[in-house]
């Protein structure tokens, strides 16, 4: 072989390693993007999967209606975004409202003021469900119009008092049925909240010498029925509608109190009621009254906090977070359809292996 054709055959034999090389590359770099498609593809299934798993739950609720789901699973998509909540704690959220008052045409607006309230109270949807139907269920009017009154309730009690969402929706259902039986209105219930939390303890304290005093309005004590019988009337409860609601009740037992030179405490059989008693007649009466007043009104309290939470100081958070939601629902409805078509580019992708160039070696 001439030595031309040595060196012509050398500059072969190279270029086509270097070819080796480059394909080989390709079908590395190949072989990581079909992973990477392939992993996105399985989270975006992996997310459709979980939200139908969570609106077959919704199902055991009403089954065979597969057609209400369908419109269930939409309009949860919907408000995702809107009100700043994930479709799991949506789900979740629609579960509960269907469980606690059966399915129907408004079922959808109440999960809407639940999730606002609870963007706007950094609580998960389930607590602000929870804080509502405690209130709206014992009073005996679970409409959506019932449950937004109460969320505005909550957020004036927010503003006015020292508690968290979490805490007032954990602690307030310990006395919900307990106002509800002595006819003690829903703003009188929450003013004591807002008047008394962060002076005499947190939500969970307020609601237990709450509690402990009405339980005693309702039983009545030796020293209650003194008082009831002066005061002209025979129960607590009546005691609360003559005098013109809880607060006149505890000013009425007050007066009694002072004309009898004893303290209102010594009228209930537990501190812990008589503690409540004095501070809401006492050095918190002021409060009381002024927070009560604040009740009267509420209205359009929740719009005004879920303004400031998705606005002003943070209004770009806000925007990226929207989008995010509006993405992972996007991502959501069709992710096992996406996952699928993924697959099958990531198989168009890997080249086929080369054949060795072995042939092409000089003996």
């Amino acid at each position: 072989m001439s030595k031309d054709s040595t060196r012509r055959l050398d500059e072969f034999e190279k270029k086509t390693k270097a070819a080796d090389k480059i394909l080989g590359d390709i079908s590395k770099k190949a072989a990581i993007a079909a992973t990477a498609i392939a992993a996105t593809g399985a989270a975006f299934a992996k997310m459709a999967i979980d939200f139908n798993s969570r609106l077959a739950k919704i199902e055991t609720l009403i089954p065979g209606q597969t057609d209400r789901i369908t419109e269930l699973k939409k309009a949860i998509q919907d408000l995702s975004p809107e009100v700043r909540k994930a479709t799991d704690d949506l789900t979740d959220g629609a579960y509960n409202i269907i469980s606690a008052y059966g399915d129907a045409d408004d079922t959808v607006r109440k999960l809407e003021i639940s999730a606002k309230a609870a963007s706007a109270g950094a609580a998960t949807t389930n607590d602000a469900i929870n804080l509502l139907s405690a209130t709206v269920k014992a009073y005996g009017d679970t409409s959506a119009a019932a449950q937004q009154k109460v969320a505005d309730l909550a957020f004036v009690t927010l503003r006015n008092g020292q508690t968290s969402f979490p805490e007032l929706a954990s602690s307030i259902q310990r006395v919900t049925s307990l106002s509800a039986e002595l006819n003690i209105s829903q703003e009188e219930l929450f003013a004591v909240f807002s008047a008394s939390t962060g002076v005499i303890g947190g939500a969970a304290e307020v609601s237990t010498r709450t509690a402990a005093a009405q339980r005693e309005l309702l039983t009545g004590t030796d020293k209650l029925a003194a008082a009831f019988s002066d005061l002209g009337v025979k129960t607590g409860s009546e005691l609360i509608q003559n005098f013109g609601g809880f607060q006149g009740a505890l000013q009425a037992l007050k007066t009694y109190a002072d004309q009898t030179d004893q303290s209102i405490t010594n009228l209930f059989g537990s501190a812990e009621a008589g503690q409540i008693a004095l501070y809401l007649t006492g050095a918190g009466a002021e409060k009381f009254t002024k927070d009560l007043a604040d009740m009267g009104d509420a209205a359009g309290a929740l719009n005004t906090a879920f303004g400031a939470m998705t606005g002003g100081i943070n209004e770009a958070g806000d925007a990226i977070t929207q989008a995010r939601l509006k993405q992972r629902c996007s991502l959501s409805a069709s992710g096992t359809r996406r996952w699928k078509a993924q697959r099958e580019y990531s198989m168009q992708l890997s080249p086929s292996p080369m054949p060795s160039q072995t042939w092409m070696r000089r003996p």
